[in-house]
């Protein structure tokens, strides 16, 4: 994720997507999907200050479901994400040195319960572990936990909506709490739309192996500093909105692969010292970048 949240990352990388596809009865008690991502965002000038960044991640998510019977289903999200940061005089939102770090990561564990009540309505559930920092940062310092609810209803066969409340902790700040809508739209046979952690994206099947997607998010990750760092158990905050467009291919209902492009129209770091206070925060430009995932399902 990712990390991120996650994968994974801040809580957004961490929040699972609306589960209908999880809500229906499966064909088999269990399923496992793995995703192999690799991502980087090419260098983004800073707005208020000198100084520029680009971002190197890789991420690697595995998502275990079971069928304990056709109503109910448990499922485990684990996400594992490290982002290698290159930072170039940016003293603006680093005072005193233009360069506080180099790598984090992230590890996310998410829990989830689904229970389908009739053919309209369904109920989902679980919890929100996160751990993210620096290779040495405190572990207790870097963890971050919560819990999200909803419900789903289908308005048809091919629509259905869904509502999710989420609440989590954060790194010295306070308790983060968002109500999430969400969307599943069969438009056509080949074109749907539909809410994907908090994002949208537009998919399109061009043929037996192919897809393209439309797609954009809001991301937020968050790191603890170690102590040794510039930013003694500090916390450095990354808010990013990537919009792009994927075209996957699958040769099969076990294995894809997707090539993704795009550009990160907006990003902010925010950092703070080790209380939660403020230190100093800037914008970057729009930047592009690339991606590629690797997916096996069974």
């Amino acid at each position: 994720m990712i990390a991120s949240l996650v994968p994974l990352a801040a809580l957004v990388s961490l929040l699972p997507a609306t589960p209908a596809d999880d809500l229906a009865a499966p064909t088999s008690p269990w399923n496992t999907r793995i995703e192999l991502r690799g991502t980087e965002i090419f260098k983004a000038d800073l707005r208020d200050g000198p100084g520029s960044s680009s971002v190197t991640r890789v991420g690697l998510d595995v998502n275990i479901g079971y069928a304990v019977s056709p109503k109910l289903r448990l499922g485990i999200d684990v996400d594992t994400e490290g982002s290698y940061y290159s930072f170039k005089n940016a003293t603006g939102i680093f005072p005193g040195t233009g360069k506080p770090f180099n790598d984090v990561y992230s590890s996310s564990i998410t829990p989830i319960v689904s229970y389908v009540i009739d053919e309209e309505w369904s109920i989902f559930g679980g919890g929100l572990l996160n751990f993210a920092g620096e290779p040495e940062a405190d572990i207790g310092d870097s963890f971050t936990g919560g819990g999200f609810f909803g419900a789903r209803y289908a308005l048809s066969e091919t629509l259905s909506i869904s509502l999710q409340f989420i609440a989590a902790s954060r790194l010295e700040d306070d308790l983060l709490f968002i109500v999430a809508p969400g969307v599943q739209w069969q438009i056509t046979p080949t074109v749907s739309l539909a809410t994907e952690k908090l994002g949208l994206r537009l998919k399109a099947k061009l043929n037996e192996s192919w897809t393209a997607s439309l797609y954009g998010s809001y991301e937020s990750r968050e790191y603890r500093m170690d102590d040794d760092s510039p930013l003694p158990s500090g916390i450095v905050r990354d808010r990013s909105v990537p919009v792009g467009v994927d075209f996957t291919y699958s040769p099969s209902k076990n294995f894809g692969i997707s090539l993704r492009g795009g550009a990160v129209v907006y990003q902010k770091f925010k950092v703070d010292d080790s209380s939660g206070d403020r230190v100093s925060e800037d914008n970057t430009k729009p930047a592009p970048f690339v991606g590629l995932a690797v997916t096996f399902s069974f």
